[in-house]
């Protein structure tokens, strides 16, 4: 009897790992069935990017903005070829400036000349896809090389043509196309619970960055701002009285980065010199205008 049972039992686990085994030799089949096939949502994933806003041919395209810089994005079919895409790089002043598509394919501008005497990126279409990215480097504070963004462009749109990108120092906030310019400053900085303004006027020298400074604080303070080769310009008040007199800085907009750096500062327990707070702003805010910085108790 006892061994009737114990045949029974053994015949009836082979029978269950028998049917465990084809339940998992199913589930593997299908997994491998589902990986292999080109779903949607693989498709999706291959996708090249598309450019976030359509570009119509034929025209020029929108302008951007790099960094504070506004660049101009000019299209042409004089110069251009068929079946070759052609980015030309117009630019100038001293900062070291790069557009790049690839390694193998940038251009680079240091001292208002061109790398190798190389202006213009020449690219067969048919190396590139539907889109391509366009990367913006440019020279920060000590000249440290720095990738800045990304534009995406249609392919189509530059195929047979010379697009020109004019990366200049001065160029104008106001572009007329886009019929825009950037709006004043109205800014509030907060230090140790006071409020700092910094408000903008129309009305400053052409070409300048004008910066008046006000304050009622009884110890040392100064505001400190910094040009595009890391030095910086200061206004501070001690004792009442005001270093320059006048309260005023008017320094030319070229020598300004595309992002202006303003320190604030005051003195502290002992008389302690004391950076208190960091802000910055665009350079095309300041253009022709009289920037004014209150800090009052």
């Amino acid at each position: 009897m006892m061994k009737r049972l114990f045949s029974k039992g053994r015949s009836e686990r082979s029978e269950n790992h028998s049917k465990l085994w084809s339940v998992t030799c199913a589930l593997l089949i299908a997994a491998f069935l589902v990986a292999a096939a080109p779903g949607a949502n693989a498709q999706r994933l291959r996708r090249r990017p598309r450019p976030a806003a359509p570009i119509t041919s034929g025209k020029n395209l929108p302008n951007i903005y790099v960094d504070g810089d506004r660049v101009q994005v000019l299209e042409t079919n004089r110069g251009g070829e068929p079946g070759k895409v052609k980015i030309k790089l117009d630019a100038d002043g001293t900062w070291w400036k790069m557009l790049k598509v690839n390694d193998d394919n940038l251009i680079e501008q240091q001292d208002g000349a061109y790398v190798g005497d190389k202006d213009t990126i020449v690219i067969n279409s048919s190396d590139l896809g539907e889109t391509f990215n366009l990367e913006f480097w440019k020279a920060k504070l000590f000249g440290v090389h720095t990738y800045i963004k990304t534009e995406t462009y249609r392919t189509e749109d530059f195929e047979g043509r010379v697009v020109r990108f004019v990366w200049k120092e001065g160029l104008p906030d106001t572009d007329p196309a886009e019929g825009r310019r950037l709006p004043p400053i109205n800014e509030t900085v907060s230090i140790e619970g006071k409020n700092v303004t910094i408000r903008s006027a129309e009305g400053g020298t052409a070409g300048y960055a004008t910066i008046v400074f006000n304050t009622n604080l009884d110890w040392w303070t100064a505001i400190k701002v910094f040009d595009r080769f890391g030095n910086a310009k200061l206004i501070e008040r001690e004792s009442a009285r005001y270093r320059p007199g006048d309260q005023k800085l008017l320094i030319p907009i070229n020598d300004l980065s595309s992002d202006i750096r303003i320190e604030f500062w005051t003195a502290k327990f002992l008389g302690v010199h004391t950076h208190m707070a960091t802000k910055g702003l665009s350079r095309d805010q300041f253009k022709g205008r009289t920037v004014t910085i209150n800090w009052y108790k």
